[in-house]
């Protein structure tokens, strides 16, 4: 609506490698992580300010980096190779997934909420890759092959959640934009730039 800024939260916020949106699909909530005494707290306030709730600590400078579920009620986040959802509201910290590493900065819900796909680094492997998580089950598939090697980022849901894009480093066929099939794997370039 425009008018004066107001300052939300003070303290040591760790910096997001990427686009994030912190505030709830419901404009209602912000969500973001602060490093104060060794510790780092995933915090939840009201958008207008207030009292932050604390929902998760965790020793040490950690990105603890907030993926909003559509529906505002779960947050979503990855810690020492393990992704997390935990209720906006507070409470457990419910384990969906382990890998080697998750790339924090880019967890992503489906549209529906039903999915949560996110850059990770599996085992014995140099690339990251594309991985769909079923949050009621946690059952994980990978969806890039391991021969669509390379740096990948910035991965966003089509409305339909049928798609996902993402871009694509590769000095050797070029880098771009890509979209792939959440249902086939089908890969094809949006962009092919130098």
């Amino acid at each position: 609506e425009g008018g004066e800024p107001y300052q939300l939260i003070d303290g040591d916020i760790p910096r997001i490698h990427g686009p994030k949106s912190l505030l709830s699909p419901n404009g209602a909530q912000v969500a973001v992580s602060r490093y104060q005494n060794g510790v780092t707290k995933l915090l939840v306030l009201p958008a207008k300010g207030g009292e932050p709730q604390v929902i998760y600590t965790a020793s040490g400078k950690r990105h603890l980096i907030p993926s909003w579920s559509p529906d505002s009620q779960e947050i979503a986040f990855s810690i020492d190779g393990i992704l997390l959802a935990i209720p906006a509201k507070g409470g457990d910290a419910a384990p969906l997934a382990e890998v080697a590493n998750w790339e924090s900065w880019n967890i992503e819900w489906s549209p529906d909420g039903k999915t949560i796909a996110a850059f990770a680094y599996l085992e014995d492997e140099d690339n990251n890759h594309i991985m769909l998580i079923d949050r009621a089950t946690g059952d994980m598939r990978r969806l890039t092959t391991a021969e669509e090697g390379r740096y990948k980022e910035i991965l966003a849901w089509h409305p339909d959640g049928k798609q996902i894009s993402y871009m694509y480093y590769n000095g050797d066929d070029g880098n771009g934009s890509r979209i792939i099939d959440v249902a086939t794997g089908e890969i094809r370039d949006l962009a092919d730039l130098p």
